[in-house]
């Protein structure tokens, strides 16, 4: 038992040990730990999430840059006091000393602010901060400026000991900070605006370079373009990423556009060159944007913001959420597979998401800024909709501002450096596993997959797995360094997707569904996203990415889902199905209706062919009804199963019901009351009074409508006639002249007349001398009137006709009669008027007191209105349309006779001519017309070229003028992307325009990576899939998967649409080590043998434990190694045995350069301790001599060869246990 006790307790130690290893590493690098926004919030950021702090002692306005040590205690941060100052306080929330009476230039709202240690001084830090400058004529830029920091003043709290000092002027809005060969110091990278110009400024112990290092990268041909509102760094410093939007003038409505670009990032020599950058994308009024990149260095986020302020009632702020993948080179997929994991919108408040921070949780957060809520990316290694974009991750209270301090990235790399990453196809192709910090010594891997027996573990720094199925598994790995200290424990979920297994599984390949239903489809993978498009017979329509998708929302076609998981080599699986649509009917009946009662209401649907039904047994596309009830019908096309139902309730609502008094007579000053009794009602009388009874007191036609509350009405008409004295009158006595007549009328309706002459009418004509009565008798009242009449001859008069003339002509009026005075209607008198306009003329002649008069009516007739134009000169094939039309027109005659009102002028001359309007009317006109030449030129067809392509449009005609759709007045245009392209050449004042549509396919985007060495046996399948495409390996097999099983260098084309991508990798195959220790052999006393294995890049292990490649033997015995590599291990010994210590000389040598037998020399050497030869030829001259028991003679003296023959040789030796000799001999030189 105390044996037991005593293990567990060991075990639970080591654990606890375990534990604090793995905290300490996790919490021990804090610079970015302490995160202020505005206006008092106030996070600490572990591995385990944001712990909310707040309030902050000190209002932050503006950006709260911050910077704590290691271990995360608070050294620094800032806080912006108006629109342009700022201040920095020290870690017990004071103003630093400086900022008493000063202030640093930045503005509230600039985001771009770093604490970074000066490298060689550990007790100082830089502040970097842009700030915006103008040029005066309206192009804002921006300064890159610092202050520096000592800690040790001001009693260890730190004090500014310069400020506002320049490192960069006329820069982008955005910079960023990059780390130096992984070292303290760190290059400082801004970008000149309007251009493709970068500058990076070293910074190392002795301050900041006096000149940068200036590079040139961008893919955007439109260098004006190049605004970066901010810039950001991986967090292993290798990638650096811009975002900017410009104003697009092109667009009226839009108003703006934005991309991002990133550019790899060399830290040695501070160069940066282009990587991909995305399509530039139309956006409402983009304000600004933000960058982020994911733990993995794999990914980068994009948030873009568009502001509308100035829409009613009073704007919006909207934007949206991008996450692209960077193992895409080319722009087209960069940007069509970019995922769009969220958006935001609001009304009047403006609320948007604000900069977009990665946390030491591996986490990245955004606020929204305005409503308390902090967004975030819980996942953000994953690609798609598996990284987990969570809109309200926490809420803080009283609201917050839009900025996150911003970290220097060596300073986040060391808290999110630890990640697992993968690559490798789909099952059951094996999955290769990698840590993203290549610094880790030893990783315990357990792929989560027990059914893969032993093979669930491993320990390899880079270790395959094939997983036992397709599935969900967990893996995880468990990290330490070259002690065996534990670092960090890691795990992530992965998705095994079966190739063989179809992505519509359970759809059919071909299916019709009623037009406008859809079939619902749902679908989900852990780091990949689903692409889909639609095929009809016209194009390919790009849908886009989604999880979920309504096949047959888009319209007929074939729906393709592709399947990307991972990175570009990725697993990628591609199905389709085809939706037909069946004839579907529309029927809406609408909402339901009241009528009122005796009314008719129409339902209807309007689909020609259709079969119906109503629930009124009719068949007819549309019925009447009166009734109230439920009406229904049922509609279908030639019943293939696609019926459409639709029902609506009619009521009825009570109706008006009344009359008024039938026409009636009344005598005198008799009255009549109107009142039709209906209660509840609105009336509406025929003199708009609105009282519910009416008294008439006069003769007339009297009505009234009469609306109930049910908004129903009726309405009824009355005539009343009066007859009293009044209305029976003929007038007094009167004399009339010779000729005259006089009308005697009474007018009673219902009424009967007996005039004198014994007419019964209500009127008669009185021609002659006499008196005149008339008695009119309605039934109720009588009454009688006379008149007596005189006649006499007046004088004649005759105007004439009423006449119509033409303008411009005149007419004489004659009324001479004899002994008259003349009175015209213009007051003059004489007895005639000459006419020349339009009016009314009378005379009026007085002859001895009779007055005759006549009156004539002179219309003028207005000229038919007729204008062909000012004289004009037209570019030669302009026809120009000369119109002679005219309202009041009915016959038109040209030059050339024709008589249409309208002519077609294509040829130069003079053109007349004639009009007649519909009053008989004349009039004309006469234009003369002139042609110049149209300038000769084309652009050319239509055209698409493949990515990275080129084209120049040209056009050269003398003293002409040229206008290109962007406003370039040059003969020549260089075309590098896809768009509609037109040119107006002006030339003599006739202009011409022609366009041509140039469009890019895509070159297929794919890699087949690094060149590589992998151990024998090993099968590697090479993928270079892109959809739709064909493919030429270097053996001209024509699959997407190449497997590789032997050594060398493989190529393949992939081409689509026309283009073409190349590229090619070498295989190398490493074999396991291949050695040979030699045959057993002798050792003497005091010998030594040294054992060697000649192979590169292997590991030794001997007998004894030792591992280096040679092994020294000084004792007989057995000798073993075991020689490994990633490939396999050897093994080999050897026995060396105790053996013969003499002194051992050949007979003869060969010098000959040959390598063998080349020296005389003692044959085993090992046993001798001191040494001396002398060599002598035979003439006794001595031709060589050595103390060096290793050295031999080569046949030479003094640099001469001798000649081949007997020498002599003399030997004295001491060997390793002190006994001496002395031996001589001869030796044959062989020539």
């Amino acid at each position: 038992m105390p044996e037991v006790i005593a293990t567990s307790f060991v075990k639970r130690c080591f654990l606890l040990f375990t534990i604090a290893l793995t905290v300490q590493h996790l919490f021990g690098q804090k610079e970015t730990s302490e995160w202020f926004l505005y206006p008092d919030k106030h996070y600490t950021f572990s591995g385990t999430g944001p712990v909310d702090k707040s309030p902050s002692p000190v209002f932050i306005e503006g950006t709260g840059a911050s910077i704590c040590d290691s271990a995360g205690n608070l050294l620094l941060f800032t806080s912006t006091t108006g629109s342009f100052n700022s201040r920095v306080y020290d870690r017990k929330y004071n103003l630093l000393p400086y900022f008493k009476s000063m202030d640093i230039f930045l503005r509230a709202d600039n985001p771009n602010v770093f604490f970074v240690r000066r490298p060689g001084y550990p007790q100082q830090y830089y502040l970097f901060y842009s700030s915006v400058t103008s040029d005066g004529l309206g192009h804002n830029s921006s300064m890159l400026q610092y202050s520096l920091i000592d800690l040790s003043l001001n009693n260890g709290y730190g004090d500014v000991i310069s400020a506002d000092v320049k490192v960069d002027s006329a820069i982008s809005y955005g910079f960023t900070i990059s780390r130096k060969d992984r070292s303290e110091d760190f290059w400082l990278v801004t970008h000149k605006p309007g251009t493709d110009h970068f500058n990076t400024w070293l910074v190392d112990p002795s301050g900041i370079a006096s000149s940068p290092v200036e590079s040139v990268a961008g893919q955007n041909p439109f260098k004006e373009q190049y605004r970066f509102d901010e810039m950001k760094t991986s967090p292993n410093g290798k990638i650096i990423a811009g975002t900017t939007h410009f104003v697009d003038y092109a667009d009226a409505f839009l108003g703006s556009s934005w991309f991002i670009e990133v550019f790899d990032f060399d830290e040695h020599s501070g160069k940066i060159s282009s990587r991909v950058r995305s399509i530039n994308y139309k956006y409402v009024n983009a304000a600004f944007s933000h960058l982020e990149f994911s733990p993995d260095n794999r990914l980068v986020y994009a948030y873009y913001i568009g502001l509308a302020l100035g829409l009613q009632p009073c704007g919006y702020g909207a934007g949206d959420l991008y996450q692209y993948n960077l193992c895409y080179k080319d722009s087209i997929s960069f940007s069509n597979y970019a995922q769009r994991l969220g958006s935001s919108f609001s009304f009047c408040d403006l609320a948007t998401w604000g900069q977009v921070q990665i946390a030491a949780d591996k986490k990245i957060y955004f606020p929204y800024q305005r409503t308390g809520t902090m967004s975030s990316i819980q996942s953000p290694n994953r690609i798609g909709s598996s990284a987990n974009y969570t809109f309200s991750t926490s809420y803080m209270q009283n609201g917050n501002g839009g900025n996150l301090p911003l970290f220097y990235h060596a300073y986040t790399e060391k808290a999110v450096k630890n990640n697992i990453v993968y690559s490798g196809f789909c099952y059951p192709t094996p999955l290769t596993f990698e840590i993203t910090n290549d610094s880790i010594a030893n990783i315990q891997w357990n792929f989560g997959d027990p059914a893969s027996g032993v093979n669930n573990t491993s320990t390899s720094i880079k270790a395959p797995h094939a997983f036992s199925a397709p599935g969900k598994y967990l893996v995880a790995a468990t990290l330490y360094d070259h002690s065996g200290n534990l670092i960090e424990s890691i795990s992530d979920s992965v998705e095994i997707k079966d190739s063989k297994r179809r992505l519509l599984e359970g759809l059919p390949k071909d299916t019709a569904i009623c037009r406008g239903s859809a079939i619902p489809f749902q679908q989900s993978v852990i780091n990949g996203f689903f692409y889909w498009t639609v095929r009809n017979t016209q194009r390919l329509y790009v849908i886009g990415s989604a999880n979920n998708m309504q096949l047959g929302e888009y319209g007929e076609g074939t729906y393709i889902v592709e399947m990307h998981q991972n990175d570009c080599d990725g697993c990628i699986l591609t199905d389709s199905i085809t939706i037909h649509f069946l004839e579907t009917p529309y029927v809406s009946l609408g909402y339901d209706r009241q009528i009122c009662t005796g009314d008719s209401t129409l339902l209807y649907t309007e689909n020609p062919g259709s079969v119906n039904v109503w629930s009124t047994g009719d068949t007819t596309e549309s019925i009447w009804v009166k009734k109230a009830g439920d009406y229904s019908i049922r509609s279908e096309y030639n019943n293939n199963g696609c019926v459409i139902k639709d029902t609506i309730h009619v009521g009825l609502k009570p109706p008006v019901v009344f009359n008024l008094p039938a026409d009636t007579t009344l005598c005198n000053n008799e009255t009549l009351l109107l009142a039709p009794g209906i209660a509840d009602a609105t009336y509406w009388w025929q003199n708009n009074t609105a009282a519910e009874q009416y008294l008439v007191t006069k003769p007339g036609k009297y009505w009234v409508t009469i609306m109930n509350n049910y908004l129903c009405s009726a309405s009824d008409t009355v005539n009343v006639v009066y007859v009293n004295a009044a209305a029976v009158n003929l007038g007094k006595d009167t004399s009339l002249c010779t000729g005259d007549s006089l009308r005697l009328q009474v007018t009673v309706p219902g009424s009967n007349y007996q005039w004198s002459t014994g007419s019964t009418t209500d009127n008669i004509v009185a021609k002659n001398s006499d008196d005149y009565w008339v008695q009119v008798n309605n039934g109720v009242c009588v009454v009688k009137d006379t008149i007596h009449i005189n006649f006499r001859q007046p004088p004649i008069v005759h105007l004439g006709n009423d006449t119509a003339l033409c303008d411009k002509t005149e007419l004489l009026l004659d009324a001479t009669a004899a002994n008259s005075i003349y009175i015209w209607q213009d007051h003059s008198a004489n007895d005639h008027l000459n006419v020349t306009g339009p009016g009314q003329y009378w005379v009026k002649l007085n002859q001895q007191g009779c007055v005759s008069s006549d009156t004539i009516n002179v219309f003028y007739k207005q000229l038919p209105l007729v204008w062909l134009g000012n004289d004009t000169t037209l570019c030669e094939n302009t026809a120009i349309l000369l119109s002679a039309y005219g309202a009041n027109t009915s016959f038109y005659q040209w030059q050339d006779n024709s008589v249409t009102s309208t002519l077609s002028a294509n040829k130069a001359g003079i053109y007349t001519v004639k009009v007649t309007g519909d009053n008989g009317c004349i009039n004309a006109d006469t234009i003369e017309i002139k042609y110049n030449a149209l300038p000769v030129f084309s652009l050319g067809n239509d055209t698409s070229l493949c990515e990275g392509q080129k084209l120049t449009l040209q056009v050269t005609l003398n003293a002409a003028q040229y206008l290109w759709q962007n406003g370039s007045v040059s003969n020549s245009f260089p075309v590098d992307a896809a768009g509609y392209y037109w040119v107006d050449v002006s030339q003599h004042g006739c202009s011409l325009r022609d366009s041509i549509l140039v469009l890019y396919k895509p070159t297929p985007g794919f890699n087949l990576g690094n060149d590589t060495t992998v151990c024998e046996g090993t099968i590697i399948r090479l993928s270079a899939f892109s959809a739709g495409a064909s493919y030429r390996w270097q053996d001209n097999t024509s699959t997407a998967q190449y497997n590789v099983t032997q050594p060398g260098t493989y190529s393949t084309v992939v081409s689509l649409n026309g283009c073409s991508t190349t590229d090619e990798i070498t295989v190398n195959y490493l074999y396991k080590p291949r050695f040979d220790l030699g045959s057993d052999t002798t050792l003497c006393t005091g010998q030594q043998i040294v054992l060697k294995v000649n192979s590169g890049n292997v590991s030794y292990t001997w007998q004894d434990g030792s591992t280096k490649p040679e092994f020294e033997v000084r004792q007989p015995g057995k000798y073993f190694v075991n020689v490994s590599n990633s490939c396999g291990n050897s093994y080999d010994e050897i026995d060396i045995r105790q053996g013969s210590c003499q002194l051992f000389m050949p007979s003869a040598f060969t010098p000959n350069n040959d390598g063998i037998n080349d020296v005389f020399r003692v044959k085993y050497p090992a046993f001798i301790k001191s040494f001396h030869m002398v060599i002598y030829n035979r003439f006794g001259e001595r031709v060589f001599e050595t103390t060096d028991k290793f050295a031999g003679w080569n046949g030479s003296y003094k640099g001469f060869p001798q000649q081949g023959g007997v020498y002599i040789w003399m030997i004295s030796l001491t060997d390793n246990d002190g006994n001496k000799d002395n031996q001589q001999g001869t030796v044959m030189l062989v020539r």
